[in-house]
């Protein structure tokens, strides 16, 4: 049986990973998860966040043009 995390588990870990004050294999042990698991929610995170930055840039740019 797999085990199922939440999504605040997932961009917790995440986010510790991102932070690179622990090895993959450190945090892996701690949250009781596979490293690979970590690197793939670790790059979803990433990814997640630059589509974030993209739109919000995005969004204001829109905006700007809108006063003219």
């Amino acid at each position: 049986m797999r085990k199922r995390f939440d999504e605040q588990f997932k961009a917790t870990v995440a986010l510790e990973a991102v932070k690179e004050e622990q090895t993959l294999q450190e945090l892996a042990e701690k949250y009781q998860v596979h490293p690979n698991q970590i690197s793939a929610w670790k790059k979803k995170l990433l990814e997640q966040s630059a589509i974030l930055k993209y739109s919000k840039s995005h969004s204001k740019e829109v905006a700007d043009c809108s006063t003219w």
